[in-house]
């Protein structure tokens, strides 16, 4: 949508160098600079001066609108997306059959667990405190293969340890 409102303005100003140079065409074919050989030429300019105009402003408006909706909702997915639980039983397959919701809570318990195992307060955050949220994939191995932080505790002595248990 966006080349839409550039293409739109582009088309006036064309519209306007036509009807510029009709008029300079009109000049040099009478050899005469009155009004009425000047003016069927200036009015073709401006109206597509004006066509251009017409077509851009509602393409700037409307483009503008769209963005504005469509950021809120990315906002609104974030949000959202910030209250799903972060652990996630890993795919089915051949070898560990079909999931249920008891074997996937035994799997987010089985994670938490081994957290809690390694869960540890670093010396170098004494007296302060936040929360860490993690977010971590991990191979069918069990193994650690991507984590980020989503959200800070604040703290970066904190945020790194969250990442180091993992």
């Amino acid at each position: 949508m966006r080349w839409h409102r550039w293409a739109a303005w582009f088309v006036g100003l064309f519209g306007t160098v036509w009807g510029i140079m009709n008029s300079f065409i009109g000049i040099s074919e009478s050899h005469t600079t009155n009004l009425a050989v000047v003016a069927p030429g200036i009015a073709e300019a401006l109206l597509a001066t004006a066509m251009g105009l017409v077509a851009a402003i509602p393409a700037v408006v409307i483009y503008n609108h769209l963005v504005r909706v469509i950021g809120g909702y990315g906002t609104l997915l974030d949000d959202a997306s910030a209250q799903l639980p972060e652990t996630r039983a890993p795919p089915k397959s051949e070898h560990i059959g079909r999931f249920t919701e008891a074997g996937s809570k035994a799997y987010n318990a089985l994670v938490f667990g081994h957290l809690q195992k390694f869960k540890r307060y670093p010396s170098a955050a004494r007296g302060k405190s936040g929360t860490v949220i993690v977010r971590f994939v991990l191979n069918r191995a069990g193994d650690v293969i991507g984590s980020t932080v989503t959200k800070s505790s604040g703290n970066d002595v904190l945020d790194r340890e969250a990442i180091e248990i993992l």
